[in-house]
């Protein structure tokens, strides 16, 4: 079983191919080896997401065309906030868990491994 640390660095090396979806990051926070079993799935999922907000993970919109736009405002509280006052007011997780979505900014991704 991996720990939060291990989930956020899997994360960060999918930033090099895809974007990372808040569904996942559900997932992981409760999962996890070090999870807080005392805290609810919406309080263990906005603290990983606060630890990759920490590390440089950047909330984006998808466009249609591809890629993505970064959020005008990426302060960490302003971001945990928009999450968890829509988490409340719709209790809906599989709607959340695909709303929003994540990225490293190219110069803070993970250099991959060489293919073999």
């Amino acid at each position: 079983m991996s720990t939060l640390a291990d989930r956020i660095a899997s994360f960060a090396m999918e930033t090099n191919h895809d974007f990372v979806r808040m569904g996942q990051i559900m997932a992981a926070a409760n999962m996890a080896s070090d999870a807080d079993p005392g805290l609810s799935c919406m309080d263990r999922t906005l603290a990983l997401l606060g630890m990759m907000l920490d590390r440089g993970f950047q909330a984006v919109d998808l466009l249609r065309e591809g890629g993505s736009k970064p959020w005008p405002d990426q302060g960490k509280m302003r971001i945990l906030r928009t999450i968890e006052r829509d988490w409340r007011a719709s209790n809906d997780e599989p709607w959340i868990g695909s709303k929003y979505w994540f990225t490293l900014p190219v110069a803070l991704r993970p250099t991959p491994p060489p293919e073999e």
